[in-house]
């Protein structure tokens, strides 16, 4: 059974197009033997060459989202087919929850049967985490690789990025991002933004 969710933390990796559909996410091609690993195959086509060599600008090929735990999405992601397999993939690369504005509604029902949280968050707001993130090929160093970082906590509801984890006292240091035009959430911390978490698949 799964366990109720309550917060998750982890770094966010951004990926851009509306209608991304399940044939993006996970190509047939994988899904033709019973021991495919499909967090490999995961956005295959994008990820690799033809001859099947990284291909280097491809964010999650990239530091530190080969380790991105949220995946930041545009408009009706998880369109086409209903292949399950398709949650399976994120969730089997190490996503646990995916954000955007609107999810196929397959693809929203296949991630709450599997425990992949889908975060139903507004246009503007992704457009407010793009300005606030800046462009990857920059993020250079630690203290700019931290900005990845996002806090997403169904009990208020709402997606936190800045220090507040700092001031938790979490072990591992990830600080979260540092600026963002979204709403401060305490006057003391110009670098703590709030934005809504309309709804998720685990409500």
């Amino acid at each position: 059974m799964r366990k109720p969710f309550q917060d998750f933390s982890g770094i966010a990796a951004r990926i851009r197009g509306a209608n991304i559909n399940t044939d993006a996410i996970i190509p047939a091609a994988w899904l033709r033997s019973a021991h495919a690993d499909f967090g490999r195959g995961l956005f295959a086509r994008w990820r690799y060459s033809d001859a099947g060599s990284e291909n280097a600008e491809f964010v999650l090929n990239r530091e530190p989202f080969r380790r991105a735990r949220i995946l930041v999405a545009d408009e009706n992601f998880g369109c086409g087919s209903s292949r399950e397999a398709a949650v399976w993939a994120l969730m089997q690369f190490g996503i646990g929850c995916v954000l955007a504005p609107s999810f196929a509604d397959i693809f929203y029902e296949n991630a709450f049967r599997n425990g992949l949280l889908a975060g139903l968050i507004g246009p503007d707001v992704v457009a407010e985490l793009d300005a606030a993130r800046g462009d990857h090929r920059v993020w250079r160093s630690a203290r700019a690789r931290a900005r990845a970082v996002l806090h997403v906590d169904r009990r208020e509801p709402v997606l936190v990025a800045g220090d507040r984890d700092h001031r938790r006292g979490r072990a591992d240091g990830e600080a979260g991002w540092e600026a963002g035009p979204a709403r401060a959430a305490d006057s003391s911390s110009a670098a703590l933004f709030v934005w809504p978490l309309c709804a998720t698949s685990a409500d």
